[in-house]
């Protein structure tokens, strides 16, 4: 009987032992592929036509500070307004539902700092955010611009209100 009981065991700690090691081979994978998709601030993802992708990035860091000087004119590879530093207090763009902490920080490093940037986002500005963001398609599926439009007159969401209440 002790014999079949650590027999049994022998086997359980096998068997946990080799999920926790296929869990590390998947989750190490998945980790390793998403950090690889995040992008700095600023520039583009290079995703299956890296020449043009490389193209992007030399136009936009050449004109990064041209359009700065600018006070947010808008590049021409579809940069939204992009500002150097917010006019006034910025805005908390926390208030906007898929916009945490990590987000904003990214969306303040890259020049966008008030709800009305958001709200003026056209589709080629929707494309160069998710380039720059690593959460494609973000941007139209959580409707960051509806959202930012209501919040940038002043008025409040069902989200800006429940996040109102927690702060």
């Amino acid at each position: 009987m002790l014999y079949l009981l650590v027999q049994t065991w022998i086997w359980i700690l096998t068997a946990g032992l080799f999920g926790l090691f296929i869990g590390w081979l998947i989750w190490g994978r998945e980790a390793r592929d998403v950090s690889s998709q995040q992008t700095k601030p600023g520039r583009q993802q290079a995703d299956s036509d890296k020449t043009a992708s490389a193209g992007l990035e030399d136009h936009y860091q050449s004109s990064q500070a041209d359009a700065f000087e600018v006070q947010g004119e808008a590049i021409d590879d579809g940069a939204p307004q992009l500002l150097p530093h917010p006019k006034g207090e910025p805005d908390d763009l926390k208030r906007i539902k898929g916009v945490g902490p990590v987000m904003e920080k990214t969306l303040k490093e890259l020049g966008i700092f008030h709800f009305h940037q958001i709200a003026a986002f056209t589709e080629d500005n929707v494309r160069w955010i998710d380039n720059n963001l690593a959460f494609p398609g973000r941007v139209n599926r959580e409707q960051w611009v509806r959202q930012a439009e209501i919040l940038a007159q002043g008025a409040s969401t069902e989200f800006s209100d429940r996040y109102d209440e927690r702060e």
